[in-house]
């Protein structure tokens, strides 16, 4: 499970169009679907159902009340830099409130993953036995615009995920 900030319809679809044309029938590398493009705020890893409530619970009462952080596209990046395992849109955070969101529901479920938070969406993953480094092409264009909603969400295989809840933010 984890939390992310869900994208606009038409970022999503300019987002995939941009990935399905630079994947391409490229060995190795298979696009993110288009309904699975958003931003994680906190990875949640296994979790149990019974615990899903309260999880909710605390995260979207540490998101109440929050605007809806203002986001661009800020160049693509290959995660991790040495072997990459995905290749990502990373984002630019006007006015840091993307940030504050992700530091107040992480704290709220103490959580975090030890290291700094970067935002962005994963576009394409590479296969383990793969060993690209670059999609060598320009970065998608990705005019600034605001995350309408943060979600829970519950992982299936092959990059698809089930919206489990749902908090609107205030645009």
């Amino acid at each position: 499970m984890f939390l992310a900030l869900e994208l606009p319809a038409d970022v999503r679809s300019r987002l995939a169009g941009w990935t399905t044309a630079a994947v391409g029938a490229r060995d190795g590398v298979r696009a993110v679907p288009e309904p699975s493009l958003h931003i994680t705020l906190v990875f949640l890893g296994s979790t149990p159902a019974a615990d899903v409530r309260g999880i909710w619970t605390a995260a979207s009462e540490a998101a109440a009340g929050t605007a809806a952080p203002a986001l661009a596209g800020a160049g693509l990046v290959a995660l991790p830099r040495r072997r990459p395992r995905v290749f990502a849109l990373q984002l630019e955070d006007h006015g840091g409130r993307a940030a504050d969101l992700h530091q107040s529901v992480a704290g709220a479920l103490d959580a975090g993953e030890g290291r700094p938070w970067l935002p962005h969406v994963t576009l394409a993953r590479v296969a383990k036995d793969a060993r690209m480094v670059s999609l060598d092409t320009e970065a998608p264009v990705v005019e600034p615009f605001q995350a309408p909603a943060m979600s829970l969400m519950r992982s299936h295989p092959g990059s698809r995920y089930e919206l489990v809840e749902r908090l609107e933010l205030d645009c």
